[in-house]
């Protein structure tokens, strides 16, 4: 089907994968212990592809640092050590993600009252899909190193621009980066004024185009 990925990635690679953005979403939050934890396992799974355990020690190091209690003269694990009594990870989880659906939505309700275009557009879409709203204007990367995500779903990525043209880099970028896209979802392009000859471009890429509220609703029902 068009607008899914199909690049080599065994299971275990992908719930690293999935384990990692999982543990971003706990550390924006402020559930660190449990964040931390998780990138523990992360570093330590020796399926889990080199970059994404660079990526994992980054944060981790980042979360150490936080917390106050980070010394450089100690290990990682040393470090871990010290900050890791608190609730457990499943109740902190629960918890966060109670938290991380109302930061969702006061998110969507900011970016609709933008003054920029493309900001409100990307709220209106949230809004749209706000019972299935799992990240917005989600950053990759220690600091959105790797790059951004303006909505996602349980079943797609969605980019979002009120422009003519411009968006098949990060179409691209959506379609071939793991750190963007680790579970290979749907690329969805979501551009009302968008030109056809810079569409053809896009679905080229294996994405999907939509330029209306009912055209993007239909094709989400149906991924």
């Amino acid at each position: 089907m068009a607008g899914h990925i199909s690049y080599p990635r065994t299971i275990a690679a992908e719930n690293a994968w999935l384990n990692y953005r999982h543990a971003v979403d706990l550390a924006n939050c402020g559930a660190t212990d449990a964040s931390i934890s998780i990138l523990q396992k992360i570093i330590n799974d020796l399926s889990a592809p080199t970059h994404l355990k660079e990526l994992a020690t980054q944060l981790l190091r980042t979360l150490l640092a936080n917390t106050g209690n980070f010394s450089s003269k100690k290990s990682l694990t040393e470090n871990i050590l010290e900050v890791s009594a608190g609730q457990p990870v499943a109740a902190t989880t629960k918890i966060c993600s109670e938290r991380m659906k109302k930061l969702l939505q006061e998110d969507v309700e900011k970016a609709l009252k933008s003054s920029d275009p493309d900001k409100a557009l990307e709220g209106q879409v949230g809004k749209m899909v706000i019972n299935d709203l799992e990240s917005f204007n989600k950053k990759i990367g220690l600091h959105g190193s790797v790059g951004e995500i303006d909505v996602e779903t349980s079943s797609a990525i969605i980019e979002v621009t009120s422009k003519q043209a411009g968006k098949l880099s990060q179409i691209k970028k959506l379609m071939k980066n793991p750190s963007m896209n680790p579970l290979k979802k749907h690329v969805i392009l979501y551009a009302p004024n968008y030109k056809e000859t810079p569409a053809k471009d896009i679905t080229e890429t294996g994405a999907i185009i939509v330029r209306s509220e009912q055209e993007l609703l239909q094709l989400l029902s149906k991924l």
